[in-house]
């Protein structure tokens, strides 16, 4: 994935077959997607913003250090959504708040910012 990252001359010249791995990339994007939202629900706002934020702290493109660094950012963005549906956290009754309440609060904040940087960037 990485040579693809350069260029497409460029993972054609190390030996990458382009059409293969795309194939490849696009079934195994569409069946973990899949199988995410079977178990958990529409909650896509992490799968949205945690991936860019972890591009930038880590500060490059490289997967073998943003994968691991978006999985960290997304377990403790949901943990932390979690905890904020408790009752007495955010509200003072017995009753729960849908899962995707704070993450609409914590999570629009966040995409907006990473939007204006991205915007700014000129990526």
């Amino acid at each position: 994935m990485d040579a693809n990252l350069l260029g497409e001359k460029y993972a054609i010249s190390v030996g990458v077959d382009i059409k293969s791995l795309r194939m490849w990339l696009i079934i195994l994007s569409c069946v973990l997607t899949a199988t995410v939202v079977a178990f958990t629900g529409p909650i896509a706002f992490v799968g949205i913003t945690c991936p860019i934020l972890a591009r930038m702290i880590c500060g490059t493109s490289k997967h073998i250090y943003v994968i691991p660094v978006t999985m960290l950012l997304g377990a403790v963005f949901l943990v932390v959504a979690d905890i904020l549906t408790r009752p007495g956290v955010l509200i003072s009754s017995t009753n729960v708040l849908p899962l995707l309440c704070p993450l609409s609060i914590i999570g629009a904040p966040i995409a907006i910012i990473i939007y204006l940087k991205i915007r700014k960037m000129g990526i």
